[in-house]
């Protein structure tokens, strides 16, 4: 799914025309490559830890955790998982 990156003259900030051009190029990355770089900017952000959203994950976690008991969902090695993601991560 692709978004517009659009501020409108109003809301432009000293670093407008950087960050525009930053994204711009980001863009034409593979696929990959943007989920690395989204994640690296997401990951420099700084606030505080919302508690809503580490409750959210712990039900998440309760609720798989319940379907692999109830087999309803197999769980997969973490080695395969992660060469799987590096691998995808090399494309």
């Amino acid at each position: 799914m692709r978004h517009a990156w659009t501020v409108s003259a109003s809301h432009e900030t000293p670093g407008h025309e950087a960050a525009a051009a930053v994204v711009e190029e980001g863009l034409r990355l593979p696929e990959a490559d943007r989920m690395r770089v989204a994640a690296e900017l997401l990951g420099s952000l700084e606030g505080p830890p919302d508690a809503l959203d580490d409750d959210a994950w712990l039900e998440e976690i309760k609720l798989r955790a319940d379907r692999v008991r109830r087999g309803e969902s197999q769980a997969e090695p973490w080695p395969a998982v992660r060469d799987a993601l590096l691998a995808e991560l090399r494309k």
